[in-house]
């Protein structure tokens, strides 16, 4: 494990994985990390869509998830801006996004890394490509489907690695619905979480820099620390 950055002045801890198909290092959040977030909603409600369960239960396009921008946001506030034209601010918009407690080292110390995400039938279906510091984990990340984005991290071998005690957010949506998401459920196996605008757990990835250093010796939680 290894300390990355801090949410409400707390050291965020990470598990070392490792993807299958291209060999590149990730970090996983921690579940115990994973608690200090609390429950979010993946996207907020779009009144102004056209798609009427878009408007009413929010879009599960995971590029232009309210989620996806929390992650990335370096700003403590004002970081909420539309990603398109029926865009709605989260619920969350008032907090800091999740990078504006990190230093500027542990910032520098992420790579802006090229991931996939599966898109619904709404959006076309197939795979589109996005590139991202933080990112939300796939199906496919996580050992549950295959072809929803990227290679099975190594560490996600059987229920008991997934789970955290409680449901959480993945960023790849369900196929055949406009404004539903795949969730890992509270024992670690796959669940239709339901509307996108409703809470889920955020148990993000990361792509640490192959420059990026960590301490010689491990801390009291028995963790490195990145320098």
């Amino acid at each position: 494990k290894v300390k990355l950055g801090k949410w409400n002045n707390t050291d965020l801890q990470w598990k070392v994985a490792r993807d299958t198909s291209d060999q590149k290092i990730r970090l996983v959040l921690e579940p115990t990390s994973v608690s200090l977030l609390g429950d979010m909603q993946y996207d907020a409600a779009e009144p102004r869509n056209s798609d009427s369960n878009r408007r009413e239960f929010g879009n599960n396009r995971y590029i232009y998830s309210n989620i996806h921008q929390w992650l990335n946001a370096t700003k403590a506030s004002g970081w909420y801006t539309a990603q398109h034209s029926a865009d709605a601010a989260p619920a969350y918009s008032s907090s800091p996004g999740f990078l504006s407690g990190w230093s500027e080292n542990h910032i520098a110390a992420l790579d802006r890394a090229t991931l996939t995400v599966s898109r619904s039938s709404i959006d076309g279906g197939g795979t589109e490509t996005f590139v991202s510091r933080v990112a939300l984990m796939s199906t496919t990340e996580l050992g549950l489907e295959s072809g929803t984005g990227n290679g099975r991290l190594d560490i996600f071998n059987s229920d008991s690695d997934r789970a955290t005690g409680s449901a959480y957010w993945t960023r790849t949506p369900y196929p055949s619905f406009s404004y539903y998401g795949w969730q890992v459920n509270t024992i670690g196996t796959l669940s239709m979480g339901g509307n996108v605008n409703g809470a889920g757990g955020v148990r993000p990835l990361c792509s640490p820099k192959s420059t990026a250093l960590v301490s010689p010796e491990k801390d009291d939680d028995n963790c490195y620390i990145v320098q």
